[in-house]
């Protein structure tokens, strides 16, 4: 290989100083020199083909350039940094008359589009032309053509040099780059086309990972124009930034042009996360499934992540998870890969996102049953939807439910009479209703029926016939609120009943003819209905001496309230005035 050449300027043009000796022409005459305010703004001041707007329509216009003397020179090279944005069908170029007219000069590399440089350029760019064999005469020129239809906003040249030496640093165009994959082990391979017009002397790919150290990766040629170099293997989500270069031993050329190319190194999330839902998304459960990735690597198991806290674990592809209203419906599924016999995470899924409501219940009123109990229930809540006629509460076997009282949407009442053999321990509610089933775990408690709540103590415990008296009635616990008291024929309430705390107090009237024996007082105190016995007591009225003959003055015979509320001296009156049939003498 010749001994390289360092690059000598001998003509150069910075426009940001001075237009310099280029002579314009054309059809409008629309070159002009000074400081644009459109196109690459805020750069200095250009030749462009209109500084302040876009360029003129169905026009030929160009910049005539100097070349300076090329004699002696060994290799003349002309570069031009310009920035373009041109609408299709328009193109500038570089042209050459020899002597026979305008034709087009390609430059090294070729122009972007067969009719020039065409397009957008993203910002300014350096083009070259080799310069060798041109003779002293030869003319070049900048020709801007513009067709009649859309303008945008034009060609604009920052320098102009020409340059004796090795001026053209080599030309990278990537062969093969890596893309984001799941192979672990690597080598990652970046196969560059790399050329120059001398010769180039080393290829190297730059590269880092997450961020660290660059490292370098020399390139080997393996054959014609084509480089490989080798990045190594690395781990799950890593991103790997590269760049390539190529030098002649002069000049240096980078690929991409700035900046760095990457690639991640990931394992594949898995797809179509998705819930199956109720049309009104009420519910206390969320059933998930997802699509299996796309790996060569064996999925162990799956991780079902909830609002970045929860995390359920599955091998299964389709999970059922309690709906908690604490956590927000934002969802991530992820696969846990064995990989040589260790567990690694891939990626999150996309993220679903739901809205739903979960039905709930405070505690019950009470919370805790008897055998043999007669109960109301207070059943209130949130998302219940309890519609009366529409909606059903059960407690379960042994259980059964004798009335139902909806108070709103969320409340109801609810009347339970608990089985004598109904099984101790919790209980689930399961409420019914128009928009699904709901099951409340261990919402209720049986207990054994001698642990009950019950009247210990009534006082007095006896009443005798035709007696009104105040009962002392003792409860094991606090009664819930105001009683009423409840009994049978015989008897009657003849005071509105008195609470406080465990103590119930009131007032009864025994029928005088009320049946001697065990009488049942029910109590309910808006929650419980509590069940005692009390007394009624014979009164047998004396009969007067000598009144073996009279009728049977024995109770036998009621005769209602009316008898009862005779005073008992009315009674005694009464019996003194009934006198004995005299004895029938014998014959």
């Amino acid at each position: 290989m010749s001994p390289l050449l360092l690059a000598v300027p001998l003509v150069v043009l910075d426009f940001d100083s001075s237009p310099g000796p280029l002579v314009e022409g054309g059809d409008t005459g629309q070159w002009a020199w000074g400081t644009p305010t459109v196109g690459p703004v805020g750069g200095g001041r250009t030749w462009a083909t209109v500084l302040d707007g876009p360029y003129l329509h169905d026009t030929l216009d160009w910049l005539e350039l100097p070349t300076g003397s090329l004699a002696g020179a060994t290799r003349p090279t002309l570069e031009l940094r310009h920035w373009y944005a041109m609408d299709a069908g328009d193109a500038g170029l570089l042209e050459v008359d020899r002597g026979s007219g305008w034709e087009p000069f390609a430059p090294y590399g070729g122009y972007p589009d067969p009719a020039g440089f065409s397009g957008a350029s993203n910002g300014w760019i350096d083009s070259f032309w080799d310069l060798s064999g041109l003779t002293a005469g030869t003319r070049l020129r900048l020709a801007f053509r513009a067709d009649a239809a859309v303008a945008d906003d034009g060609w604009y040249l920052s320098r102009l040099r020409v340059l004796d030496g090795d001026a053209l640093a080599p030309s990278i165009a990537p062969a093969t780059v890596p893309t984001d994959t799941q192979d672990l082990d690597g080598p990652y391979v970046v196969a560059l086309d790399v050329t120059d017009d001398v010769g180039v002397t080393g290829v190297s790919v730059w590269w880092s990972a997450d961020g660290g150290a660059e490292q370098e990766a020399v390139a080997t040629l393996v054959s014609g124009d084509r480089y490989r170099a080798e990045i190594p293997g690395r781990a799950p989500d890593t991103v790997v930034r590269w760049r390539a270069e190529a030098t002649d031993g002069e000049n240096v050329a980078a690929w991409p042009p700035s900046g760095t190319d990457d690639f991640r190194v990931f394992l594949a999330a898995p797809t179509d996360l998705a819930a199956d839902l109720p049309a009104r998304p009420v519910t206390q459960w969320l059933p998930l499934s997802w699509t299996t990735p796309v790996s060569p690597h064996a999925v162990a198991r799956y991780e079902l992540v909830q609002d970045g806290t929860r995390t359920t674990s599955t091998a299964a592809t389709a999970v059922t998870v309690p709906a908690e209203a604490e956590l927000d419906g934002r969802f991530v599924v992820r696969a846990v890969y064995d990989i040589d016999g260790t567990e690694v995470a891939g990626d999150d899924s996309a993220q679903l996102d739901l809205t739903y409501e979960v039905p709930a219940i405070d505690p019950l009123d009470p919370e805790q049953v008897w055998q043999g109990d007669q109960v109301r229930l207070r059943v209130e809540g949130v998302s219940l939807y309890l519609v009366q006629g529409a909606s059903t509460l059960a407690c379960g076997e042994g259980i059964d439910v004798l009335l139902t009282d909806i108070v709103d949407a969320g409340t109801a009442e609810v009347l339970v009479q608990v089985d004598e053999e109904a099984a101790l321990g919790p209980r689930d509610l399961t409420v019914d209703g128009p928009v699904g089933r709901f099951v409340f775990e261990d919402a209720l408690t049986v207990g054994d029926d001698l642990d009950a709540p019950r009247i210990a103590r009534v006082e007095p415990a006896s009443l005798p016939q035709g007696a009104e008296a105040p009962i002392e009635l003792q409860a094991t616990v606090p009664f819930a609120g105001p009683v009423t008291v409840t009994v049978d024929e015989d008897l009657l309430v003849t005071s509105e009943p008195e609470v406080d705390g465990d103590l119930a107090t009131v007032s009864l009237a025994a029928s005088t003819f009320a049946r001697v024996g065990a009488h049942t007082l029910v109590l309910d105190d808006g929650r419980r209905l509590w069940s005692t016995t009390i007394f009624v007591e014979e009164v047998v009225l004396g009969l007067p001496e000598g009144c073996g003959g009279c009728a049977s003055t024995r109770p036998g015979v009621a005769v209602g309230w009316l008898a009862a509320g005779l005073s008992a001296a009315a009674g005694r009156r009464a019996s003194r005035r009934r006198r004995c049939a005299p004895a029938a003498k014998a014959r």
